[in-house]
């Protein structure tokens, strides 16, 4: 029996291979074969020197120890400064990101005035459901303020003057615009509106969704406080800063008196995501909230608002930076954590992660240049965006000096890299579904040429330099995205989205809001 058995098996496998040879084929699936497929720019190409040393740039610590290390104990409880949350200031000559073009003089403590002039858009709704009488003050606790234009470092701006050159220079003319272009701005601003009337809700979003559309709207953006039908709204980043349950989840922990951020699915996609939508929306660094301390749910009792008082000025954006930066590691995902430290940061800045390693911005730049790019998802683009942010930061910073280092590699690299996404863009001027992994259409998946279309245009309008804005190819794309967002609108239901259609949508309206600043700087 068990001789049959064994003969039977040679048998059969007899007949599979000649049935094989008939067939002509070589036992491989041909639907996984493709004819060709695009070629991603590699970092070999910009390296002066084949034979690198694969190390990250040296880091050399002056007497550094845990001791100068930024405190994650709670911050003192001093009242914060109040600032207006003003987009950008009147005639600035440039904007490269949202929040770029000012930064902080965090060295010699410009900005820090307490008298500047107070913004009647900036106070939040008060967020309880029943007006408590202790706790009237709570609004302007919670006001989220962004750095001051007037209190920007001179000479950051790529296109500014320098300090050198005479203050009566005659203002440069303004650019003349043909009316495509004014029609283009016009659905832009439009659509960008459209959007953010619809809005979202704490009961019906989680974290991450929040998140991202803090990014296209910032600091003024309101969500609602429940559910839509109550019409009761507050400011979204106070929101999260402040405890508010989304969907039931905290965006934070509290662990022996540290500020924890919570990383998961539907919480935070990405290591640094909440950071970085601070940054880009221009949070100041000494922004007071109580973490995970005092959530502000439906009931409000006697020992809530005590906890509330103790806790309101526990923790401050530092204390996020702090997090970040002990939370640096080799072949991690540090993109959205590169954009957040390399607008709070010097890019002078040594620190120590938990691992008591050293780590400042170049060496982030670094792993994040080593670092194998998912092509074909969001997470490519991200990795993209870091890069560019990284670098402009650099620059503005340092204006006037030649770029160097890993830098340079980078600004290398995202140029090689802006050619080729254009190379591979279709002749409706957006990308394929797979992103940078295939070039085409598919219109049986209009969320997915969505979603393509609006993280790598982000990327991409946030790399163009300013001369270069007014490429046709970069127009058709722009015009391509604003269509399909305002065609999404027909089944866009913010409250049973996917967090993929979310994150997808956020990007195309970031990208559009970038595009409309940087190009009509009127």
């Amino acid at each position: 029996m068990f001789l049959r058995l064994i003969c039977c098996v040679v048998l059969a496998l007899q007949v599979a291979s000649v049935s094989a040879q008939d067939a002509g084929g070589d036992g491989l699936n041909e639907e996984l074969i493709f004819d060709s497929e695009p070629i991603l720019p590699g970092l070999e190409d910009f390296d002066e020197n084949p034979a690198r040393e694969s190390d990250p740039p040296e880091i050399i610590l002056p007497g550094l120890d845990e001791e100068e290390l930024p405190p994650l104990e709670e911050t003192p409880t001093q009242e914060p400064t109040q600032n207006p949350a003003e987009s950008s200031a009147e005639g600035a000559d440039d904007f490269e990101l949202p929040g770029l073009e000012d930064f902080p003089d965090v060295e010699s403590g410009a900005g820090q005035e307490s008298g500047a002039e107070q913004s009647p858009e900036a106070d939040l709704v008060p967020v309880e459901r029943e007006k408590v009488e202790e706790t009237n003050n709570l609004n302007d606790e919670t006001n989220v303020e962004v750095e001051p234009d007037e209190n920007a470092l001179p000479g950051l701006s790529l296109d500014e003057p320098s300090l050198d050159e005479p203050s009566e220079k005659p203002a440069p003319p303004k650019p003349e615009y043909s009316p495509e272009d004014r029609a283009r701005q016009s659905r832009i601003l439009e659509t960008l509106k459209i959007y953010e009337q619809i809005g979202m809700a704490s009961d019906e979003n989680s974290p991450a969704e929040i998140i991202a559309f803090i990014v296209p709207f910032g600091c003024d953006w309101d969500i609602y406080f429940g559910s839509r039908e109550e019409n009761e709204k507050l400011n979204a980043i106070a929101a999260l800063c402040w405890g508010v349950p989304m969907r039931g989840e905290l965006a934070f922990l509290r662990r022996d008196d540290r500020l924890v951020p919570r990383i998961g699915h539907g919480i935070q996609q990405y290591n640094g995501q909440l950071l970085a939508a601070l940054a880009i929306a221009r949070v100041r660094k000494d922004y007071c909230f109580p973490g995970a301390g005092a959530a502000l749910g439906r009931e409000t009792t006697a020992e809530d608002i005590e906890e509330r008082k103790r806790a309101r000025k526990a923790f401050n954006v530092q204390n996020l930076v702090a997090f970040e930066q002990q939370n640096c590691r080799a072949g991690r995902d540090l993109s959205q954590t590169l954009i957040g430290l390399s607008y709070y940061l010097s890019f002078s800045d040594v620190w120590l992660n938990s691992d008591k390693e050293p780590w400042n911005l170049e060496k982030i730049l670094y792993y994040e240049l080593q670092r194998p790019m998912q092509a074909g998802d969001p997470s490519g683009t991200n990795q993209l965006l870091g890069l560019i942010y990284a670098v402009r930061c650099w620059k503005m910073r340092n204006a006037g000096a030649p770029t160097q280092g890993e830098f340079l590699r980078a600004e290398r690299y995202l140029e090689k890299f802006r050619e080729f996404a254009y190379s591979i863009q279709n002749s409706e001027g957006c990308w394929h579904p797979k992103f940078f992994l295939q070039k085409g259409s598919d219109p049986k998946n209009p969320l997915g040429m969505l979603v393509a279309g609006g993280h790598i245009l982000r990327w991409l309008v946030a790399a163009t330099p300013m001369e270069e804005l007014d490429d046709p190819r970069l127009s058709r794309a722009v015009d391509a995205v604003e269509r399909m967002l305002r065609e999404h609108l027909t089944q866009w239901d913010p409250s049973s989205a996917s967090q993929r259609e979310i994150e997808g949508v956020a990007a195309a309206l970031h990208a559009l809001e970038v595009f409309e600043k940087r190009r009509f700087k009127d």
